[in-house]
């Protein structure tokens, strides 16, 4: 896949286009690149009013009963289920909510996980440390195929009390 950064439209349908051909060959899973939706680097976009409820929202529209679950690159916003650690964003202190570079794990039954990126690189041209904060806690995503007989049985589970 290669994915158009800042293109959430364009990588939307890159996807789905993706996943039905998957679904047609039989996969039981669909695993993108990391930051497929936002494509990779996403740099400053992060900062741009609105990126990240757009790609927040793009995420649910891949939400598609008739597809192969999906794990999909994407950046996830800190909550009760998202726990993150410190970043070297100076802007902590504005209204921009604190990020991670995600996989997102969907299915059938809509949003099931979300794991967040552990390791952060810093180094040349990389500066994610810059803008996302790095994942807190227990992994929180484990994927398997069951072997079962139906497309799609996807065993996914999750830390406790998470959806």
């Amino acid at each position: 896949m290669n994915a158009v950064v800042g293109g959430l439209g364009d990588n939307v349908a890159t996807i789905q286009r993706l996943r039905t051909q998957a679904a047609t060959l039989g996969c039981d899973l669909v695993i993108t690149p990391e930051l497929a939706l936002t494509g990779y680097p996403p740099e400053d976009l992060l900062l741009k009013e609105g990126f990240i409820a757009d790609t927040l929202a793009a995420v649910t529209t891949l939400i598609d009963e008739d597809a192969p679950p999906l794990l999909v690159g994407t950046i996830a916003t800190e909550s009760e289920s998202v726990v993150l650690g410190s970043s070297r964003d100076s802007r902590s202190h504005t209204a921009r909510p604190r990020i991670a570079n995600a996989l997102a794990a969907l299915d059938a039954s809509g949003l099931r996980a979300v794991a967040t990126k552990r390791l952060l690189p810093n180094y040349d041209v990389f500066d994610e440390q810059r803008l996302v904060s790095v994942a807190s806690g227990e992994p929180v995503l484990t994927a398997a195929t069951t072997g079962g007989p139906q497309r799609g049985d996807v065993a996914m589970t999750s830390r406790p009390g998470l959806r």
